[in-house]
């Protein structure tokens, strides 16, 4: 069951689900850039902490909106004065990071600290945003770049000389792109047998186009951390993924 918190920009509990307004930054366990952190959290933005989360943001003196998980790993829970919730799952089903999305609704979360340290846990985070993709919009924020998963076409303003990077999560061809350097005309990509790193944008917008530009066939896009605001925006652009 999930719990209420006391912030303002929690706007109403639909069944055991909190449902926030404006995007959420979720935390987790592993080293960050405090600098990004920082840059989000000082437009307003709840904080999130997926359990281990929590104590990094603790060391750091900054008390979260709620702790999500099985708690295996939060240290010292007394340290966190009443306006923390704290939220326990006992199920060992999924991870903290899933429960934090299956336990919060919101128009875009900023995931932060949930790549590096190790990297199963990094596969696991992408198989993750890959099983929610069409539910919720959820930016993986590593230290210089951001991923996220997208299905069908993709199209976004861009400066020159922007990598991008595109990554199959199932087998997947595309039609044609526009504005990279390296083209996807009539490409198939396949985990272990091909993908597209490294890429970069040769004019001020860029386009991949799958064969069928209405399927949900997921696959990752990955572009430098510098295009963090203009992401988030896009997202709240988009309509809501939300069921509700």
């Amino acid at each position: 069951m999930c719990g209420l918190n006391q912030k303002d920009h929690l706007v109403t509990k639909i069944g055991d689900t909190l449902q926030y307004d404006r995007p959420v930054i979720l935390v987790g366990p592993a080293d960050f850039n405090f600098g990004l952190f920082q840059m989000l959290s000082d437009q307003g933005y709840a904080i999130i902490a997926a359990d281990g989360g929590a104590n990094r943001l603790y060391n750091a003196n900054i008390m979260p909106d709620a702790i999500i998980g099985d708690l295996d790993s939060l240290e010292n829970e007394e340290n966190f004065g009443s306006n923390t919730k704290i939220i326990h799952f006992k199920e060992q089903e999924t991870t903290d990071f899933e429960k934090c999305l299956y336990c919060v609704d919101a128009p875009v979360f900023l995931a932060i600290g949930f790549t590096g340290k190790r990297l199963d846990h990094t596969l696991a985070n992408t198989h993750t945003i890959t099983k929610f993709h069409k539910t919720k919009y959820v930016l993986l924020i590593a230290s210089d770049d951001v991923s996220f998963v997208w299905h069908g076409a993709f199209s976004s303003p861009v400066a020159t000389q922007t990598t991008v990077s595109v990554f199959p999560l199932m087998p997947i061809r595309f039609s044609h792109s526009e504005g990279l350097m390296f083209e996807l005309n009539n490409l198939k990509m396949e985990i272990g047998q091909f993908v597209s790193i490294s890429n970069r944008t040769i004019d001020s917008r860029f386009s991949i186009i799958p064969t069928d530009a209405h399927s949900d066939t997921p696959y990752l896009i990955t572009l430098s951390s510098k295009k963090l605001n203009e992401m988030i925006n896009s997202c709240l652009r988009i309509p809501s993924k939300n069921p509700n």
